[in-house]
């Protein structure tokens, strides 16, 4: 996977969302520790995912990947970008009946889509965003954090929760 691809501006984006939003509202997320940067395989296993949240009711892993060269999640799955063992992990945790997020950045128009986790491991090549926006403005979008820094009662995790 190249260095583009790798998702640490998104996760860094989306991490400026999770913490106010779970500092505000019954919520918990946690960043797994990325498995190269953690020394390889050797010393940690795969993790399943870069994000658990968890909130009442709902529990979700959340995945973050972003390229400069315009492809989608979908073509990234396909060409081995997302790896094999984190989608056997993300099958499990669909079959254990919860759901996953695929967060996607096109880092060279600064958009995002959030696609369905089902769609991206089973490389539904006709799979719709369930969210775009622009990254800039991602804590906006997921969490509604408004002007003032204050979590509003919109944002997708007020809807999924």
């Amino acid at each position: 996977m190249s260095k583009d691809n790798d998702g640490t501006y998104l996760q860094d984006k989306l991490q400026a969302a999770l913490k106010p939003y779970s500092e505000m509202r019954k919520a918990f997320w946690h960043r797994f520790p990325d498995t190269k940067s953690a020394g390889g395989f050797r010393f940690l296993s795969p993790q399943p995912s870069d994000y658990l949240f968890v909130a009442p009711g709902v529990a979700l892993l959340i995945e973050c990947k972003s390229t400069r060269v315009g492809a989608d999640i979908i073509t990234l799955a396909h060409h081995g970008d997302v790896g094999k063992r984190q989608i056997a992990k993300h099958k499990l945790w669909h079959r254990a009946g919860h759901p996953s997020l695929y967060l996607y950045g096109d880092l060279s128009i600064d958009v995002f889509h959030f696609y369905d986790g089902r769609d991206v491991v089973s490389k539904n090549r006709s799979a719709k965003p369930v969210l775009i926006g622009a990254i800039s403005s991602l804590p906006a979008y997921i969490a509604g954090i408004d002007k003032w820094g204050e979590v509003a009662e919109r944002g997708m995790l007020n809807a999924i929760v």
